[in-house]
């Protein structure tokens, strides 16, 4: 498969959804025991897969190759205990000893007596592993996704996507109008942003003040066009003119409901769906963390072998995702439920900040950014105009938006946003 259809960033529905029916078609999951797996210049070879060679010496297994991504390389080195960090370094550097550790943790040391016999010095590994892998154009090499337990209960992308789409036309059909905000995939997790246009309140706080740093055809260039939602914001525009506050056209706070529905096929962690607030003005971000619905991917043990899960088994899993979903866009997308989170955000939004750069860098320590992403929070907040907290929150969202950041860092920073105002010192 070609690696470049494993991910796309801030992509549409369709484009997602292509890319997702292409990774389907060329997927192949199975659980493998330790001794069916080899390392070669750093590329995964596993036994069984693949047509077997026959020959007047008898039939000889096929092997199949896979080049192992970085989630891989993650889930290898924790089953087998080495430092991830020095595994990167081995396959970039020295493919030799990143075979020669593989292989030797996997299949043991044993030396041949003088006297006949062997001896084991280190025992081989007796366990299996679930293999998430995509096959390779012609029967060529592929691509080694994720080592796992054979416990993970996989719960796929596509199928969670149409599942998703499901629930939103009987929502739809309800008279809620539901938007795809946007979509992400990475190599380890895809992201849905869900919108409804309809609940929408004002936030004169935590957006009072705000410019748009994307007015700046510098910045905006750093981020793709996610578009525009497909409802009718006149009623809330009307509402903020009557506020008597005078914005000007396009500069409204308003704020949308939303959730931001992700999952992991590979590990990376649970199917989860979080409450999102976006703002229209620029699009930002934020989640609502306390209010997460989560399912972990663990189920029994795996027979070795290629897995074909059976239809009761895939549409129980999706009978249980659709309720999950239906669940959440029911709770969470409701004036009522809008009301009361932003009641407690516009408290918090509306602490002064009078020393940006003191404040910004208290707040990355606390947050745990980098010193590079410290300096671009700085910048969005500049450039935002606010100097409270809520200007601190939306200079995160912001950021997490361009092309400067990783998909799942930047849902990452769009979590730590409504926590920064509380880091912001009084």
């Amino acid at each position: 498969m070609d690696t470049a259809m494993l991910t796309t960033r801030n992509a549409t529905l369709e484009d997602l959804a292509a890319i997702l029916q292409a990774q389907k078609a060329e997927q192949l999951d199975i659980v493998a025991s330790a001794a069916t797996l080899r390392s070669r210049n750093a590329v995964l070879h596993v036994e069984g897969v693949g047509e077997p060679t026959i020959t007047e010496s008898g039939v000889t297994p096929g092997v199949g190759t896979f080049r192992p991504t970085g989630v891989f390389d993650e889930g290898l080195a924790d089953k087998l205990r080495i430092p991830v960090a020095l595994l990167r370094r081995y396959r970039e550097e020295r493919p030799d000893l990143y075979d020669l550790n593989i292989n030797g943790l996997l299949h043991g040391k044993s030396i041949r007596k003088a006297g006949g016999g062997v001896e084991v010095i280190h025992p081989a590994d007796d366990r299996k592993f679930l293999l998430r892998l995509f096959r390779g154009d012609g029967g060529g090499e592929g691509v080694a996704r994720a080592l796992l337990s054979d416990s993970y209960k996989t719960i796929d992308n596509l199928d969670i996507l149409t599942a998703i789409l499901s629930v939103v036309n009987e929502v739809r059909e309800a008279g809620v109008q539901i938007e795809v905000e946007k979509t992400n995939l990475t190599d380890r997790r895809m992201y849905v942003d869900l919108i409804a246009p309809q609940i929408a309140a004002l936030a004169p706080v935590l957006l009072g003040g705000y410019r748009n740093p994307f007015d700046d055809p510098a910045v905006a260039a750093q981020r793709r066009s996610a578009g525009r939602p497909g409802g009718d914001v006149a009623y809330w525009r009307g509402v903020a003119e009557r506020s008597g506050m005078a914005y000007d056209p396009g500069t409204e706070p308003i704020v949308y409901a939303g959730i931001r529905i992700s999952n992991s096929e590979v590990g990376g962690g649970a199917f989860t769906i979080v409450p999102f607030l976006i703002i229209e003005v620029c699009r930002n971000g934020m989640q609502i963390n306390q209010d997460v619905i989560r399912h972990v991917h663990l189920g029994g043990k795996l027979d070795a072998g290629v897995i074909e899960w059976s239809a009761d088994t895939q549409r129980k899993q999706l009978d249980l995702i659709m309720g999950k979903t239906r669940d959440a866009l029911h709770a969470f997308l409701t004036p009522g439920f809008l009301a009361r989170k932003l009641e407690k955000i516009e408290v918090a939004a509306g602490k002064p900040v009078t020393e940006p750069a003191k404040t910004i860098e208290i707040v990355g320590k606390s947050c745990g950014f980098t010193k590079a992403e410290t300096q671009n929070v700085l910048d969005f907040f500049i450039r935002g105009g606010q100097m409270t907290a809520g200007g601190v929150a939306n200079a995160i969202t912001a950021f997490s938006q361009t092309d400067l950041v990783h998909a799942d860092r930047a849902s990452e920073l769009d979590a730590q946003a409504l926590r920064a105002m509380d880091v912001v010192p009084a």
